[in-house]
């Protein structure tokens, strides 16, 4: 579930039985504890944060426990998910009508059966505490940057490839970018690639602050190299000598 929420955009913690994670539900319900998700997804703000409650096994005693966790949670929270190891069949309007997002994992695959709708956060507050409870334990568990793509979006135009590239820097550490290559070499040196005037370079690198993310944008002529089907790698180097492969299919 950590790779699919960091597939989304976000930074990922399991926080299970965490002790720097708790919220205190004291103050809103007769009950003396404080509860945790399962698995917790923050951005850079308290406003966009994703809890999942998962389960190995649903029986009928637990349900209704993992219901009120999770309509808990969605007062404090933008997105709230159930996951579960297996398919649940046809079974699962319920879900829907509480509006809490359903994910079937199987073999370290994660599938978004039905998102939940945005509805707002409720109580500000929690929301504040759950973030920055999760976002100090992330950012003391960085030992250094490291620069990460989070996704390369393609799209057709005329007889070009119109292709972004974003990234991020996953650390406490300003990080400098300095190359893109394509199937192995510089983009600077493959003719029929057209770069914007964001593109890093060695003698300009592009600078991305700790934690943040940026985007570089590029043109590929649609000729005999970049045809449609084409596989293509993308490499992104750092000065400090970090990198990061994607492999993408150029497809009408």
């Amino acid at each position: 579930m950590s790779t699919w929420l960091e597939s989304k955009g976000y930074y990922s913690l399991i926080t299970h039985e965490r002790k720097e994670i708790g919220i205190w539900i004291g103050d809103l319900f007769p009950s003396k504890m404080y509860i945790e998700p399962d698995v917790v997804g923050v951005r850079s703000s308290w406003t966009d944060t994703v809890c999942i409650e998962a389960k190995a096994r649903l029986e009928s005693g637990t349900l209704f426990e993992i219901l009120g966790k999770c309509k808990m949670w969605k007062l404090i929270a933008d997105k709230v998910y159930f996951a579960y190891p297996k398919p649940l069949g046809t079974r699962t309007s319920g879900f829907q009508e509480l509006n809490i997002g359903l994910l079937e994992v199987s073999n370290n695959h994660v599938r978004e059966v039905f998102a939940p709708r945005i509805e707002g956060i409720r109580i500000n507050s929690k929301s504040q505490e759950l973030f920055n409870q999760v976002w100090n334990v992330i950012r003391s568990q960085s030992r250094g940057s490291e620069i990460q793509i989070t996704e390369v979006s393609t799209y057709r135009y005329e007889d070009k490839w119109n292709l972004t590239i974003r990234f991020r820097n996953t650390g406490s550490n300003e990080l400098m970018l300095t190359e893109l290559l394509i199937d192995g070499k510089p983009c600077q040196e493959v003719p029929d690639v057209k770069l914007t005037s964001k593109f890093p370079s060695r003698e300009k690198p592009l600078l991305i602050a700790p934690f943040k993310e940026d985007y570089v944008e590029i043109q590929i002529m649609r000729r005999e190299l970049f045809k449609s089907g084409s596989q293509v790698e993308f490499c992104i180097r750092t000065q400090e000598g970090r990198r990061e492969i994607r492999k993408i299919e150029l497809a009408d």
